[in-house]
């Protein structure tokens, strides 16, 4: 198995060139072939295979209708909250979906390039951002003009990004979306809904984040999680909130 990607009452796995999905109250999985990249979103499910991208879903937002698009050099797909964007070859980023309106009458919008990302090497969409790693650090632009995007200036090797996320730390009402950034040292920063991170947290891998809490994979194996511990989702039933990380073995 290659990877994971998991959304609400949606799961794949990909392994090779082949996608497993498995939706809640579905016996039945569904297997994709000629897979090259896959995303799950919101309320869609979107993959890449050579020079095409395919979207099913409630709010696929892809024309035609079949949700089939001719889109050539595509390296990664990443689905956020309505829409989903595409980085490909030559750092160009093209999104459809509810990111630039409502669409047409189906509700469809064909891809269209986001000039303000042009030249990322890696992107993350969210529920109001779609986000990529330039030269200078994490910029993003904001399908809702009265929002400030999110950016985050330094030298980064990887973005990660989850959305609907609620700062328990300072108790914040104010739903947003998180991005988070790895640099090249392996510190992590994240900027938004959860903007906060231990400040010792180094020699970091990947950054995964969930509804109000994040973690992170280091490099000698650990697991370090902190944030919303509502429902003891971090592993520490004394805590509604966790400000100093938990810390996990791999294997625990």
């Amino acid at each position: 198995m290659d990877s994971v990607e998991v959304g609400p009452g949606l799961v794949c796995t990909s392994t090779g060139s082949q996608a497993r999905c498995w939706r809640e109250g579905q016996a039945d999985e569904t297997t994709l072939e000629g897979v090259v990249e896959l995303s799950v979103g919101t309320e869609a499910l979107c993959v890449s295979r050579e020079g095409e991208v395919e979207c099913t879903g409630d709010s696929s937002g892809l024309c035609p209708s079949d949700g089939v698009k001719e889109l050539p050099g595509v390296e990664q797909i990443s689905a956020g909250d309505g829409f989903t964007c595409a980085l490909q070859s030559g750092g160009a980023v093209s999104c459809w979906g509810e990111f630039f309106g409502p669409g047409d009458e189906g509700g469809c919008v064909d891809p269209r390039l986001v000039e303000e990302l042009e030249g990322a090497a890696m992107i993350a969409s969210g529920y109001d951002n779609v986000c990529g790693l330039m030269e200078d650090g994490i910029r993003c632009v904001n399908r809702r003009a009265r929002q400030e995007p999110l950016s985050i200036d330094g030298d980064f090797t990887s973005i990660w990004r989850g959305a609907h996320q609620r700062d328990p730390i300072s108790g914040s009402g104010n739903q947003g979306e998180t991005i988070c950034g790895v640099s090249r040292a392996g510190r992590a920063r994240c900027v938004g809904a959860l903007s906060w991170a231990p400040t010792d947290l180094k020699g970091v891998v990947e950054v995964a984040l969930g509804q109000g809490f994040a973690c992170a994979l280091r490099a000698e194996g650990e697991v370090m999680c902190w944030g919303d511990n509502g429902r003891g989702q971090l592993g520490d039933s004394g805590q509604l909130q966790v400000e100093d990380p938990v810390t996990f073995a791999l294997g625990d």
